[in-house]
């Protein structure tokens, strides 16, 4: 059992300074991409006198670049700068960001702390909690990385009005995940009240999310932190949802995670309820609820047989089989489930023709 890393909402950038002490360590390198630098850094660095100081390392956004080539960038400019090891790398960004940053700091001279400060509703209900960092190698989604928790969390929601909509959205498949496997069944009945197609949310409704979500996978994380057992819940759409979001990079046709996740969503409630009798009523209601937001508007077309030597190298499978986490009722997720090839392949055609 792993305590969750300490975490924080804030109302004003200023309570960064406040909340965690960064005079401790030798110097502060905050990770950017080129829109949080143009968007975010700004905010931060003019209400702390200290990170005014820091370094910064900027790489260039999105899912294409979380990989060696770019740690390798990143870890020659830290030796450049002669970085010791009590250094504290800040990650400033979107999933990408926290996913590569926690996987960087790890690794750079056997480990220095890093602080995450995610500025996409991905990154503040899903990539920076839990303890889950890494890199995409050869195609494979999240192919290498290791479990290390960030020192501190700030969570600040002023940050989404710096996104396109399309990046809110993406984080919010994840916040469906979260309403569906959960056994508070009232979480589901909220949050499929908000349509969020053109909008944001209210300010509130987002916090309200924002915090159920944390505390939703905070849960989980903290009573099965290396994925033994029963995190693997968490995993509900994803293993189709990588799937597609490995084949669309491959392909030079990157899609959004949060799509990629939604459609996994569809395809794999359309597999429990062939396997495990999920109740078709719920299905079609979640279905219809998931396609109003996240229709195919990439030209994207998959197969089967495109996805399925993503899939056999899924984390997940055991001794070879395709393993899924799939839903029994709403808010109990069932893991491990092995599925033929057919079934999976059934549900494959089945989101092809829907979307």
């Amino acid at each position: 059992m792993k305590a969750a890393a300490p975490l924080s909402f804030i109302n004003d950038s200023h309570q960064v300074r406040t909340l965690f002490p960064f005079e401790k360590y030798s110097q502060c390198i905050i990770l950017v991409d080129e829109n949080t630098k143009a968007h975010c850094l700004p905010l931060l660095l003019n209400a702390n006198e200290i990170l005014a100081e820091a370094r910064v390392v900027e790489i260039v956004s999105g899912e294409v670049n979380k990989n060696l080539t770019t740690c390798d960038n990143v870890w020659q400019q830290l030796f450049e700068w002669q970085i010791d090891r009590d250094a504290l790398l800040i990650n400033l960004g979107g999933g990408v960001i926290s996913d590569m940053g926690g996987f960087i700091a790890s690794l750079y001279k056997r480990g220095i702390d890093f602080v995450n400060i995610p500025t996409t509703l991905l990154a503040m209900v899903d990539a920076t909690v839990g303890g889950k960092i890494g890199i995409d190698f050869h195609d494979i989604k999240n192919g290498i990385g290791l479990f290390q928790q960030p020192v501190y969390i700030f969570i600040y929601a002023e940050f989404l009005n710096t996104l396109p909509h399309t990046e809110f959205l993406s984080g919010y498949a994840e916040v469906v995940k979260h309403a569906l496997i959960t056994e508070d069944a009232t979480y589901w009945n909220e949050v499929k009240q908000i349509q969020p197609t053109a909008t944001l949310p209210s300010k509130d409704t987002i916090q309200q999310i924002i915090q159920k979500s944390i505390a939703i996978k905070q849960s989980i994380t903290h009573a099965d932190y290396k994925e033994t057992g029963m995190r693997k819940v968490l995993n509900l759409g994803h293993t189709i949802g990588h799937a597609i979001e490995s084949f669309a990079l491959k392909n030079n046709q990157p899609i959004p995670h949060g799509y990629a996740v939604a459609w996994g969503i569809i395809a794999e409630l359309y597999l429990a309820q062939n396997v495990i009798d999920f109740p078709e009523a719920q299905r079609l209601e979640i279905e219809k609820y998931l396609l109003n937001i996240y229709r195919n508007q990439f030209d994207l077309q998959f197969q089967y047989a495109d996805l399925i030597p993503f899939l056999k190298n899924d984390k997940k499978n055991i001794q070879h089989q395709l393993s899924f986490t799939l839903l029994q009722q709403m808010g109990n997720p069932e893991y491990n489930i092995a599925c033929n090839e057919q079934d999976v392949k059934k549900a494959v055609h089945y989101l092809g023709e829907i979307l």
